[in-house]
């Protein structure tokens, strides 16, 4: 049984939002204090959007990827591997979307494709590895 393929909507939004994420990293600032600001507005560090962190004082698995993706656009490897020891590869995975989902976009309009769910397939895989990235850290 074939699963069924992302739709041109799905593909739509992942497009938009790789596309949103990559100009993000390359906006953004991380300041001094480890807070993140728009660059040229460092004064004013945007608020935490992790729950996790905000209300139970916990880490989850993905804190300090916006910033390990920050670094990534500056070229800071060593600053990305200490924000989030897994930053580089959810940014390699942001970065195929972009091409993925513009060819599932382009041969929708030719007939059925299976590009944007090759790629939808590694979703589960990814946060399995962040869960464990994440419980090794909390072991150590």
């Amino acid at each position: 049984m074939t699963p069924p393929r992302p739709s041109r909507d799905f593909d739509l939004v992942v497009l938009a939002g790789a596309c949103l994420v990559t100009m993000l990293a390359f906006l953004l600032q991380v300041r001094p204090d480890q807070r993140v600001a728009l660059r040229g507005l460092s004064r004013f560090p945007l608020p935490h959007v992790c729950a996790s962190r905000v209300w139970l004082g916990v880490d989850c698995p993905t804190c300090g990827l916006t910033r390990s993706l920050i670094y990534l656009a500056r070229g800071d490897w060593r600053g990305s591997v200490r924000a989030h020891r897994l930053g580089w590869l959810v940014a390699a995975l942001i970065v195929i979307q972009i091409p993925a989902r513009t060819r599932a976009l382009a041969l929708r309009r030719a007939g059925p494709h299976r590009v944007g769910l090759a790629v939808s397939r590694l979703l589960a895989p990814l946060m399995g590895v962040l869960m464990g990235n994440w419980l090794l850290e909390r072991l150590r």
